[in-house]
Order: C-alpha cells, then structure tokens, then sequence
C-alpha cells in the first residue's frame, strides 16, 4: 500500500517556482530519498508532506488521506507524520534527541532532511544505523532528503532525482548499489 502519493504538485513563491511537477509514491516500510542539487524543490517537498508549507496545487494522499491544500494536519495525520530537521542542529547529541522527539508518537511516516549533515563519520554511521533499526523495529516508512550518496545508498530502497523542481529518474537499489545514484 502506498503510504505517499505525490501527483503534479507544484509550489510556487511569487515568481519562483521551487517544485514545478514532482509525482511519486511511497510503499510501507520503504525508505524512499530525494536527492539532487541545492535549490531543487527536495526540503520544500519534504516541508509540504509534513504540512509546514500549506500553499501547493497538484494531489497529495498520505497515509490514504487527500490533503488540501492550505489546511493545517489534525488528528492522525498530524501524530502519524513526523520530521527531523537535524541541518539545524549541530553535534549527535541533539541529533539523538531530535529523533526521538519525532518517534515518541509513533509516527507512521518519519521525514528526514538531511539527518547526518554536519556529524563526523563514525557519529553519522551511528545515527543511520540507529534509524535503520528504529524502523525495522516500528515498521516505519521515511522519506529521506540527503546530500551525501553514501547516506542514499545505505539507507535508500528507491531514490528519486530532483532536477528543475521535477523528478527526472528514479533508482532502485540495485542501481544505487552500482552508483548510478551519484551525481557529477
């Protein structure tokens, strides 16, 4: 069952459009990632499923519930969907803390903006692999946003490349496990 369902959504500020036609979906249980460029749409997408930003147009269903566009998240959906921000902390302390804050509701669906951005390597394999067993175990599903590929590929079923506010290619995880992911 698909958990996320994106379809034509498009999100514009003022002149600029930050997403001009992402579609995608997320099964059950699967880690899905956004990956591309600065300034892509990827956060932006991952600030609209969290209902953090309200002014979109296209479709959106989460966790079987259609969205509207400029409604605040109530009830389950507001319980079921949670996000780690971790860019805006520093140290694996609080980027502990961060994700434990998200899964004390027991969400159903955890958004993960670039979660081990700024962690030296053995901190950062700490915190994937922590996230990696916290899902397994609660039978979650993430939508991950990463710059990093080796992050991607540990943690990635499928990945998707954002390019112009548009996904251009989405890979498997055979195709990230050659690389195929990596960019330039």
């Amino acid at each position: 069952m698909a958990i996320v369902e994106v379809n034509q959504v498009q999100v514009t500020f003022g002149e600029k459009t930050a997403v001009s036609a992402a579609s995608f979906s997320i099964e059950k249980g699967e880690t899905f990632s956004l990956i591309g460029e600065s300034g892509c749409g990827k956060s932006t997408i991952l600030r609209v499923l969290a209902g953090l930003q309200r002014e979109w147009r296209g479709s959106i269903a989460l966790l079987g519930e259609a969205l509207t566009p400029g409604r605040r998240f109530e009830g389950e959906l507001r319980r079921n969907v949670q996000m780690v921000f971790p860019h805006q902390l520093s140290g694996g302390q609080r980027q502990r803390v961060a994700i434990a804050r998200a899964l004390l509701l027991r969400p159903q669906l955890l958004l993960l903006d670039e979660p081990t951005s700024a962690l030296d390597m053995s901190v950062q394999a700490e915190i994937l692999n922590l996230l990696n067993r916290l899902k397994a175990e609660h039978e979650m599903t993430y939508l991950l946003v990463s710059h990093d590929a080796d992050v991607i590929a540990h943690m990635s079923d499928r990945a998707a490349l954002m390019a112009h506010g548009k996904i251009q290619k989405v890979f498997d995880r055979e195709a990230m496990l050659r690389g195929e992911h990596r960019m330039g």
